[in-house]
């Protein structure tokens, strides 16, 4: 399986192309490659339409990797939430555009959010910077690769929604108890 993480952001949006090979239909963490990292920028235009032209830029180029690396799934991160109204109103916008347009092209994704991201990374914290440096640390260490910030933070995302799409194709218990039955009953007396 071939799995595209996306990192939106305006200013680098971190892109990781990762794939895997099932072991009984099971994702086993440490048997994931990174193929390619890359990081898609938009510069400021200075006119009226600039967040409009910026978020198709970054829309095409993410749907651009999907389409050259063959991605089974696309790993998107869940917009944040609680920096400043105009800037999640932003992020809210291009992340949207761009599974939109994923949508469109009919690539399959989903939205994983930033605590998914930082366990499948195994790191926690709080501290934005700090963060920041454990997950490229972290990735130096899995991968023997340097990256950006933002490339890192689209591996975890890459490997966060794998883990996410393996559960959701899980039968849910109910739907197991249904599928076998009411099981053995005893007699009441």
């Amino acid at each position: 399986m071939i799995v595209l993480g996306i990192d939106p952001s305006y200013r680098a949006t971190g892109i990781a192309v990762v794939s895997w090979e099932p072991t009984n239909g099971r994702y086993l963490p440490g048997t994931e490659q990174v193929q390619a990292t890359g990081v898609v920028s938009a510069p400021k235009r200075g006119d009226s339409d600039d967040e409009a032209y910026r978020r198709k830029h970054i829309a095409d180029a993410c749907t651009a990797w999907a389409h050259t690396h063959h991605v089974d799934l696309v790993a998107v991160e869940e917009p944040c939430r609680g920096l400043n109204a105009a800037t999640d109103a932003m992020l809210q916008r291009l992340s949207a555009t761009i599974t939109d347009r994923l949508s469109a092209d009919g690539h399959e994704w989903t939205l994983v959010n930033n605590r998914k991201r930082l366990r499948a990374l195994g790191i926690h914290g709080t501290d934005s910077a700090a963060l920041k440096r454990a997950a490229r640390r972290s990735v130096l260490t899995r991968y023997g690769i340097e990256v950006t910030a933002d490339e890192a933070d689209a591996i975890g995302h890459a490997l966060a929604g794998v883990r996410q799409w393996l559960e959701a194709q899980r039968p849910a218990p109910e739907q197991l108890r249904m599928a076998l039955g009411g099981g053995r009953r005893s007699k009441r007396r």
